[in-house]
């Protein structure tokens, strides 16, 4: 079994919970709920003998700090992870991650359908989330069809509905406009198109990184004081079914 550390990474606005899972070639760095060591709110992939780490994932939880904010706190966050990580581990120069950043939104009051951020950000001709919140280059195939959009953006900006709010770009709809642009440009295919944009792929330099100030404290091992508070909320629920079928 890896070893794990734990420790609590306090800045002026935010505290976070980090656990690191230390691997024979590879350390992984989580930024855990405050209440649940088991859910992550950003995971990284530490390779102990190559410059590029992996921003492999970044949700939003309220309980990712205390009194937690979704759009500010999330991105102060990051750029706290990220700091933490260069000067935890002096040789990463850089973050690689595929953009499949989505929000779960409600539409027409029933079912939960996500909207994807970057996507509709790159259609619109704005900049994509990771871009503009972190100063992210694209990478691979992304390059080529973020100039693409930008470079051919007069033969099909018509079709593009800036007016619609931010839910209205499920993938449903998305899928229709990415039509729209193929026929108008025909420069690309339909296929290809989607295939990137919906995981576009994005480099964030070391140099880059948000200078935030923060200072760090041991933390025991939260799992197991995870394990004992749910065991405990356990018998608790058991306790109080019991006591309803008494009271019935």
């Amino acid at each position: 079994m890896n070893k794990s550390s734990y420790y609590e990474l306090i800045t002026d606005t935010y505290s976070y919970n980090v656990k690191i899972e230390y691997g024979n070639d590879t350390d992984i760095v989580n930024i855990i709920q405050l209440n649940n060591s088991l859910i992550e709110c950003v995971v990284i992939s530490i390779p102990h003998n190559n410059q590029d780490a992996d921003l492999l994932n970044v949700n939003y939880y309220s309980s990712c700090s205390k009194n937690f904010q979704k759009s500010t706190g999330t991105i102060h966050m990051v750029n706290t992870v990220l700091k933490y990580v260069i000067d935890t581990y002096p040789h990463i120069k850089s973050f690689k991650l595929k953009d499949t950043t989505n929000i779960n939104s409600e539409i027409d009051n029933s079912v939960q359908t996500p909207f994807f951020v970057s996507t509709r950000r790159l259609l619109k001709g704005e900049l994509g989330w990771y871009e503009e919140k972190f100063g992210a280059k694209p990478i691979g195939d992304t390059i080529e069809i973020i100039q693409f959009l930008r470079k051919q953006r007069k033969l099909f900006e018509s079709v593009i509905p800036m007016d619609k709010p931010n839910n209205w770009w499920t993938e449903q709809n998305t899928d229709s406009v990415i039509k729209d642009i193929i026929l108008r440009t025909n420069k690309i295919s339909s296929g290809t198109l989607k295939k990137i944009i919906y995981f576009t792929e994005w480099i964030i330099f070391s140099k880059n990184v948000k200078n935030i100030s923060y200072r760090i404290e041991h933390l025991d091992n939260i799992d197991n004081v995870n394990n004992i508070i749910n065991n405990m909320r356990s018998m608790k629920m058991r306790t109080n079914r019991n006591n309803m079928k008494i009271n019935e």
